[in-house]
């Protein structure tokens, strides 16, 4: 939750995703703060774990090897960076200015009866 992480992956399309016309890329759970690469092009930016993104990559992919890349950005730092521009009046069972970020709330330790005030 401090840090940024990075996904990376290399792959062939096969099967359906060669034969298609219109070729999409799918995630469907996403956690929140992402940016999403395909053969060094920035897809797009994710804000929201509770969604499914999708983005066409019909003049992206490559017949042979692709590679995939997300970067995860740390939502304790989104949400501090946040707080600090918006304040709010929170919840004192779990970290400031986690309303500000679209990520389930239990990931903030709230259900779990844990302060970290």
């Amino acid at each position: 939750m401090n840090e940024d992480y990075e996904y990376e992956c290399r792959f062939a399309p096969e099967g359906e995703l060669l034969s298609s016309r219109k070729k999409i890329l799918r995630f469907e759970g996403l956690d929140t703060l992402a940016d999403v690469y395909l053969n060094g092009s920035l897809l797009g930016e994710t804000c929201n774990m509770h969604r499914i993104w999708e983005y066409e990559i019909t003049d992206l992919l490559r017949e042979k090897e692709n590679i995939l890349r997300v970067v995860f950005h740390s939502p304790l730092k989104f949400i501090a960076q946040a707080h600090k521009k918006y304040g709010n009046i929170g919840n004192e069972d779990t970290y400031e200015g986690f309303m500000h970020l679209r990520k389930a709330h239990y990931m903030f330790d709230w259900d779990w009866g844990v302060s970290h005030s």
